[in-house]
C-alpha cells in the first residue's frame, strides 16, 4: 500500500517552501513578528497527554502507528484544507509528521456513544507536535490544553466531531519564562448536530511571551453549532494574537463568539474573527462580539470582526469596542472607601469574570479564577 502520509508530508513541505516563514507582508500576520530562528525549531518533547485509561477511548503515539493506520486516520480523516497564507507554519508542522527527530504527537479516538466526564489534558512542550482527535457519533469529551513551555513551540490539534458529538475544549495560556514564542492551531470539522464549545483564555500574562493562536472551524453538517468564548489580560510586553475563522458549509448551522480583553503597560493584542457562509445556504446564525479595555497609553489592540456572507438566509451580528475602565464606577468605589488600586482590580475582575462564568466545568472555572487573582 502506498504510504499516503509520506506524500502528504512532501506536499506540505513544498507548500511551505513557496510561502516561507510568516512575515508582516502576509495580511494574516501583519501585526505579529516571529523570532528569526523560529524556523529552526526542533525537539521531541513536543506534547504530553494526561488521561486515565477508560473503555471507549484509544490513545496512541503517532510514532507507533503502522503505515496503514497513518493512511486511514491521518490522511483520509484529517485532510484539512488550510489557507497557506494564513497558516504557513501548519504546513511546516505537517511536513514534520512522524519525523523522529522533529515531531511528537498522539492520536485520540473516542468510540460511538462514549461519554467521558473526566478531563483529558494536552500539555504543549518545546518542539514541534500535533494531536489528532476523532469523536465518534454521540460521544462526548472534555479537553484542557495548556503549555509546559520553556522555549519555542509549534503545535497543531486537529479534531473531527462525528454526528451528535460534543466537545468542550479549554485552551489556557499561562505565564512561563520570558522570550518564549508559541504558535498553536486548533482546527475542527463538525458533522451533523455536533456541538463544539471552545474556551480561549490568556489571563495575567505579564512576561515577554509571544502567542499566536489560530482557531479554524468548519461546520459541515446541518445542526452543527460552535459557541466560542474567551478572555485575555495582558501586561508587560506580552503579545497575544488570536485568529478565528468559522466556515458555515451547511444549512441550519450556528456560530457565536464572545471575547473580552484587558491590556496594560506595553502589551499588544490582536483579535481577528471571520465568519463565512457559502451561497444557497439557509437558516444560518453567526454572531461576533469583542470588547477591550486599555489601561495604559502604551498598550494597543487591533480588532477586526469580519462577516463574509454569500447567502441571504442568515442572521448575523458583529461588533468590537475599545475603551477604558468606567471613571464613574471607579469614583463610586473610591467614595465607599476602597483604595484606587483595589477598585481597579474589582472592575477588571468583574469584566473578565463574566466570561469565566460561561464555563460549565467547575474545575476549569476555579483554574481561571486563580489565574485572574494571580495565584
Amino acid at each position: 500500500m502506498e504510504n499516503l502520509t509520506q506524500a502528504w508530508r512532501e506536499d506540505a513541505l513544498e507548500i511551505f517552501k513557496k510561502i516561507g516563514m510568516p512575515s508582516r507582508k502576509l495580511e494574516a500576520w501583519r501585526y505579529t513578528k516571529l523570532p528569526e530562528d523560529f524556523a529552526s525549531l526542533t525537539g521531541r518533547e513536543g506534547v504530553e497527554i494526561n488521561f486515565l485509561e477508560c473503555p471507549g477511548v484509544k490513545i496512541k503515539e503517532l510514532k507507533d502507528l503502522s503505515p496503514e493506520e497513518e493512511n486511514i486516520y491521518l490522511k483520509n480523516n484529517f485532510s484539512f484544507d488550510l489557507n497557506p497564507k494564513e497558516h504557513p507554519l501548519a504546513y511546516l508542522n505537517q511536513a514534520y509528521l512522524n519525523s523522529d527527530d522533529l515531531n511528537a504527537g498522539y492520536l485520540i479516538e473516542v468510540q460511538d456513544g462514549c461519554v467521558i466526564k473526566e478531563n483529558l489534558e494536552i500539555l504543549i512542550q518545546p518542539g514541534v507536535s500535533k494531536v489528532f482527535i476523532k469523536l465518534g457519533k454521540n460521544s462526548e469529551l472534555n479537553i484542557l490544553e495548556k503549555s509546559e513551555n520553556t522555549a519555542y513551540s509549534n503545535h497543531l490539534t486537529f479534531c473531527e466531531l462525528g454526528e451528535g458529538a460534543k466537545l468542550n475544549y479549554l485552551k489556557n495560556f499561562e505565564n512561563k519564562n520570558n522570550n518564549i514564542c508559541e504558535v498553536s492551531g486548533l482546527h475542527v470539522r463538525q458533522l451533523k448536530n455536533s456541538f463544539f464549545n471552545p474556551y480561549v483564555f490568556g489571563i495575567n500574562l505579564n512576561n515577554n511571551f509571544k502567542h499566536r493562536f489560530d482557531l479554524a472551524i468548519n461546520l459541515m453538517g446541518s445542526g452543527a453549532t460552535c459557541d466560542i468564548s474567551g478572555a485575555y489580560y495582558l501586561k508587560a510586553k506580552n503579545h497575544f494574537d488570536w485568529h478565528t475563522s468559522v466556515n458555515h458549509q451547511a444549512s441550519d448551522t450556528r456560530s457565536n463568539i464572545l471575547a473580552k480583553g484587558i491590556l496594560d503597560e506595553s502589551a499588544t493584542g490582536v483579535f481577528y474573527a471571520r465568519a463565512h457562509a457559502d451561497k444557497d445556504l439557509k437558516n444560518i446564525e453567526a454572531h461576533q462580539k469583542n470588547q477591550n479595555i486599555l489601561l495604559s497609553n502604551l498598550a494597543s489592540i487591533y480588532t477586526q470582526p469580519v462577516l463574509n456572507i454569500h447567502t441571504s438566509g442568515i442572521s448575523c451580528t458583529h461588533g468590537a469596542t475599545v475603551g477604558e475602565l468606567d471613571p464613574a464606577a471607579l469614583f463610586y468605589l473610591e467614595s465607599r472607601g476602597i483604595a484606587k488600586d483595589q477598585a481597579r482590580e474589582i472592575l477588571i475582575s468583574a469584566f473578565l469574570s463574566s466570561v469565566i462564568l460561561e464555563i460549565k466545568n467547575p474545575a476549569w472555572q476555579d483554574l481561571l479564577k486563580n489565574n485572574l487573582s494571580g495565584e
